[in-house]
């Protein structure tokens, strides 16, 4: 089966932009690395305190408590 000119440009058209995605990608993930470093510098830790379904009720709990509520 014989390669037409049309068919080559789009292929090589789809390279190039596939090649660009990847490049693109790499450049969003250096950067996100690079930031997590500094960030890491700084003194920040890689994991974060996530709030529970309790705390916002915490400042109330020991009040309910000595009122005798379980």
């Amino acid at each position: 089966m014989a390669t037409t000119e049309s068919n080559c440009h789009c292929t090589t058209s789809a390279l190039m932009r596939a090649e660009r995605a990847r490049a693109d990608h790499r450049t969003y993930r250096l950067a996100r690395h690079e930031a997590v470093v500094n960030l890491r510098q700084q003194g920040w830790s890689f994991r974060a305190p996530v709030p529970g379904l309790i705390d916002p009720l915490r400042p109330h709990l020991p009040q309910r408590w000595r009122n005798g509520y379980p």
